[in-house]
């Protein structure tokens, strides 16, 4: 097995001249920290596994550190046309075929959290925080005010569930009509909160659920997964928007606070909860910062290697 991660997705791509590739069989996965788990050896990242697990002849992981979905999003369809450029895009351009044939390609997205923006109004304040957490300590840079005036007053975090709503339904459609096998999940957070359930917001009876990990109920993401293995009573305390993001120490009436402990009575078995299954080292499920550990990327190489067999 081949396992190519980044820029040497494509640069491995452009030097393709054997037609025997295409009898290949090829995974290409696309996501955040919770997909390229660069903090761990190569082997130990669950794409790494998937690709041994399903005995795959390339194994493609375009994940970035802090990817947002629009990135994510990006990744995939310039990876699939070839392109640096997809807004010059059509449908009927998908080039990976001509090196792959579409049976033999698998396609994971792990969505990051929605309110993670790469848009064109981030800009200004993301380069203080690659992870778009607050964490910015001058308060007299411009950036900042603009930061902290956006997420006070003119945050909304259903906007971003939307977005990452039709990036999947954008990409359910392309490939279908490529002929290409797609599945999706959330890495860390629901796709769409309970509060904007069968709202304008939320689109999932458009979304085909068999290709959506967690698409509806419990568990919701990975996170949620890989929790409920270590304590099957974590459900009920499962509401809680971001288990990495609990102690926020921005002021109370802040729009960012309120996302991350909206949930008043559940937040003290929470941080129980959270001391208990962290990780004291990579080793375990979670890392110390909330990651997936090695036994965590075990365990969700499993669970997608059986999606994909579905």
């Amino acid at each position: 097995m081949k396992y190519f991660k980044n820029e040497e997705c494509n640069i491995f791509i452009d030097s393709i001249t054997d037609i025997h590739t295409l009898d290949s069989k090829l995974l290409i996965v696309a996501g955040d920290s919770w997909t390229n788990n660069a903090y761990l050896n190569e082997n130990d990242g669950w794409a790494y596994k998937i690709g041994k697990k399903g005995n795959y002849d390339y194994v493609f992981n375009l994940s970035t550190d802090a990817g947002s979905n629009s990135e994510i999003y990006l990744s995939l369809l310039n990876f699939l046309t070839n392109t640096t450029n997809v807004h010059h895009t059509v449908i009927n351009d998908c080039t990976i075929k001509e090196f792959f044939k579409s049976e033999n390609i698998d396609i994971i997205i792990t969505w990051s959290t929605p309110i993670r923006d790469k848009g064109e109004m981030s800009i200004l304040y993301r380069p203080y925080k690659c992870a778009t957490i607050p964490d910015i300590a001058d308060k007299d840079n411009l950036n900042t005010k603009i930061f902290r005036k956006y997420y006070e007053n003119w945050f909304r975090e259903e906007h971003h569930s939307y977005k990452t709503q039709l990036y999947t339904l954008f990409l359910q459609e392309y490939c279908k009509h490529n002929n290409l096998n797609i599945n999706f999940s959330m890495a860390f957070t629901c796709l769409v909160e309970d509060s904007f359930k069968d709202t304008k917001w939320d689109l999932r009876k458009d979304i085909v659920e068999d290709n959506f990990y967690g698409l509806y109920g419990y568990p919701g993401c990975l996170q949620d997964y890989l929790i409920s293995k270590t304590d099957s009573n974590f459900k009920e305390e499962a509401p809680i928007v971001e288990m990495q993001h609990l102690d926020n120490t921005y002021k109370k009436n802040n729009k960012f606070y309120d996302i991350f402990n909206r949930l008043k009575p559940y937040k003290e078995k929470f941080e129980r909860r959270f001391n208990k299954i962290e990780g004291e080292s990579i080793e375990k499920i979670f890392t110390s910062d909330g990651h997936p550990g090695k036994k965590g990327t075990e365990l969700i190489s499993e669970l997608y290697y059986n999606f994909l067999k579905k």
